[in-house]
């Protein structure tokens, strides 16, 4: 599916076009409306849609200066109260309870009304922030909110009038429970047990739910779930409640975590974490502020989340209970997507209409999401191993080995999640169709995959699990046509399903210094510029944004920069580094250690042991050590140093230098015009694809070219010990397996070639 740009409108008065801080749509029998708000010094204003989803122009009468206070934040609330809808102003700064009253306005649907105010018995000074609203029986309604610098968490019962009954009592008197880091609140539960959410902030990072009695309103404390439970976030910024697929969820979102948690809420409101999934470079809700769910008519649910990433990303909830990400759609001039303050949807027809604010840009974007498009989720299990989709844009699940996938017509994602044993995909179209590996736990990289092309498509290995992709046309696939990028596109999901005990730390928004003991520890560092201490034990340590420096120490350690220029050093265990985006250091030191650089131009160092590197995307350096390590440049203009030990360097593509050290290398240049110095011993070198110049310098050994082309490779010997060394110099002759060059400093053998077919133009002297 894509996210496609309809429209940008504005009212053309600057109060009311800047500074916008959130969206709420009103739907009547005559019409809906689409309300948008402004912070200090700003307003209200009601934008009439056409049944297509466009913006009406807008008349005087549409908007309203905020009375005598201005709104903290913005942020507002639809409520029905009795027969009457009124917009509620959250976070304010004011005790009592701000709000219009949305009148019918014959062809125009609505009216909004000037600014009123209503007192709220016992509410603590401070102010009011965050609001939610639950209609009772009998048309009564009660309103919830956090008031004072405490945090008091009330409620204020009003009759079907909207008159003041009196505040709500929580279980065991009338005592406010208290969270002074509340973000947001939200209602949910089923038909009878109704459920409220507080999303928190400060120490806990995390979400509480607490019962409501359907008859009174009143709150009893029912479950809780945050960073001591095991909860990976930071930054706590929004939540979301809805109902699908016979139970009730609970969305968490965090702008310091750049993350989306899903939690399934039992009847009685426990609460446990059924997936969550972080941002990364190719998605578009970190820094996240603004989350919608929308629930269509047929039971799915999307989710749309921005925030400070400059765009939206598009999710779709599997009836598993997982996120998966569809689409992300980043800022471009004239988008509006800069600095996303609000979201709000709208169904018309087949169409979905996603309305964004920016905090940079004045005015409104409209954007349409095809409905027609989107497919059906089809799972291959036991019994039923081979699926197919249809014409939409299909999510085609295997979960036994075994499977065989066909997307058929439309925009398909194949998702693998077979964890020993093989999937076979039938019909991938590059550019059209998606794979998406995120359910294969550890998988953070591709250059973790073992890939092996094949010609009517490609096979990849991780671990256990074999996956088999076939191109619809039945021609060759390589890495970039499943991922254009150079790196997946998905989001990284938190593997779940382990017990931590004591191990558990998580940082906050700022420079935290953290450090795990004895055990074995999990340590994320979260927003800011960490210090990541894991010493004793098998610890896994994050770093999250900035620029962040892991120390693994003993044990053998599990090590993600993430975000940012971060620094990673492994320690004594056989450990794995993850540098993830940003120019990172990864060192692995002692120990059999993997090193993965990620995105952009890093530094990775083996240390001792026989070590694997892989470079990643950008123009990296890859230096070995003492024990047999291998190379990988990936893409990029890399360069690689064996030194010590009998390694292998693998240049991947771009223009890579490659040096050998000592010891007997192999050395592969791949393609592009790479430079191959084999260093003492005795080496094999292959340039690859591409004009490649093979170096050989003092004491190079004896050594073998297997691909040397004369006319287009050349063969450098001006680091030879001696002036006036040539061509003529050289004692070359034929052997049955080529021909072999004696340079005085040692030989070298060029594979499948005679004597006849080299001259002094294929030499540097």
């Amino acid at each position: 599916m894509d996210i496609v740009f309809a429209q940008h409108f504005e009212t053309g008065n600057p109060l009311f076009d800047q500074d916008l801080r959130d969206l709420a749509v009103q739907e009547t029998e005559s019409g809906s409306v689409l309300y948008a708000v402004n912070g200090r010094g700003g307003g209200m204003t009601l934008f009439r849609l056409e049944g297509s989803g466009a913006a009406r122009p807008v008349g005087a009468e549409d908007s309203r200066l905020h009375g005598r206070v201005t709104a903290e934040t913005g942020e507002v609330l639809l409520a029905q109260i009795g027969d009457e809808t009124r917009l509620l102003l959250q976070d304010t700064g004011q005790s009592d309870l701000l709000f219009h009253r949305l009148q019918a306005g014959g062809q125009g649907a609505s009216s909004l009304g000037d600014q009123q105010q209503q007192d709220l018995p016992g509410a603590a000074a401070g102010g009011l922030g965050a609001l939610a609203a639950l209609t009772l029986g009998g048309g009564d309604a009660v309103i919830y909110g956090i008031t004072g610098s405490g945090g008091r968490l009330s409620g204020w019962r009003l009759d079907a009038g909207g008159r003041m009954q009196g505040a709500v009592v929580t279980a065991g008197g009338d005592a406010a429970y208290l969270h002074p880091e509340t973000v947001a609140l939200a209602l949910g539960g089923p038909a009878g047990a109704p459920l409220l959410f507080l999303a928190e902030g400060g120490i806990f990072q995390g979400l509480r739910s607490y019962r409501v009695d359907p008859g009174s309103g009143a709150l009893t404390a029912a479950g809780s779930f945050g960073v001591e439970d095991g909860l990976p976030v930071g930054g706590v910024s929004a939540v979301a409640s809805f109902e699908a697929h016979g139970r009730t969820w609970a969305l968490l979102g965090a702008g310091g975590s750049g993350s989306l948690s899903l939690m399934s809420v039992a009847r009685n409101g426990a609460l446990s974490l059924s997936d969550q999934l972080n941002d990364t470079a190719t998605t578009r809700f970190g820094g996240l502020s603004a989350l919608e769910v929308v629930t269509l008519a047929d039971g799915t649910v999307l989710v749309l989340a921005a925030g400070s990433d400059d765009g939206i990303s598009l999710l779709r909830m599997l009836p598993s209970g997982q996120l998966l990400h569809l689409t992300s759609l980043a800022h471009d001039s004239g988008l509006g997507l800069e600095n996303v303050t609000a979201l709000e949807t709208l169904v018309t027809g087949d169409t979905l209409q996603v309305f964004a604010a920016s905090g940079a840009a004045g005015g409104i974007s409209r954007f349409t999401l095809d409905l027609a498009d989107l497919g059906q989720v089809i799972t291959a299990r036991t019994g039923q191993t081979t699926v197919a989709g249809g014409a939409g844009d299909d999510v085609l699940r295997a979960q036994v080995t075994g499977s065989t996938l066909r997307g058929g017509d439309g925009a398909d994602v194949f998702l693998p999640e077979v964890v020993s044993g093989w999937v076979q995909i039938e019909d991938f179209t590059p550019g059209e169709d998606v794979l998406d590996l995120s359910l294969l736990a550890g998988l953070r990289s591709m250059a973790q995959l073992q890939v092996t092309e094949l010609r009517d498509g490609i096979r990849l290995k991780f671990g256990d699990t074999v996956v088999v992709v076939q191109s619809a046309d039945g021609g060759a696939l390589d890495l970039a046509d499943l991922w254009p990028g150079g790196h997946f596109s998905h989001p990284d999901r938190v593997a779940l399903g382990v017990t931590l005990a004591d191990g558990i730390q998580y940082g906050g928004g700022g420079n935290d210094q953290l450090g795990g003991g004895s055990g074995d520890d999990t340590v994320q560092g979260l927003g800011g510029d960490d210090l990541l201490l894991g010493r004793s034990g098998d610890d896994w340590l994050m770093g999250g944004d900035g620029a962040d420096v892991l120390k693994g120490h003993g044990g053998t350690d599990h090590l993600e920069g993430e975000r940012g220029n971060d620094r990673l050093m492994g320690g004594a265990g056989d450990d794995q580094l993850y540098g993830g985006s940003g120019a990172d250091v990864l060192k692995g030191q002692k120990g059999n250690d993997r090193l993965f650089g990620g995105q952009e131009n890093d530094l990775l160092k083996a240390g001792g042991g026989n070590d694997q590197l892989h470079g990643g995307d950008g123009a990296d350096a890859l230096k070995g050590g003492g024990g047999s390590d291998g190379l990988w440049g990936d893409d990029g203009s890399d360069r690689l140093f064996g030194q010590g030990g009998r390694d292998r360097l693998f240049g991947g593509d771009g223009g890579d230098r490659l040096s050998g050290g000592g010891g007997k290398d192999v050395l592969m240049g791949g393609a592009g015009d790479d430079q191959l110095d084999g260093g003492k011993g005795r080496d094999r070198l292959e340039g690859g694809a591409g004009a490649d110049v093979f170096v050989f310098a003092r004491s190079h050994g004896g050594d073998r070219i297997r691909d040397f082309t004369p006319g287009e490779d050349l063969i450098d010997l001006s680091d030879l010990p001696g002036r006036g060394f040539g061509f003529d110099d050289l004692e070359i002759s034929r052997r049955p397996a080529g021909t072999w060059i004696d340079t005085g400093a040692g030989h070298l053998l060029l594979e499948d070639l005679r004597p006849g077919q080299i001259d002094a133009d294929d030499f540097l002297f």
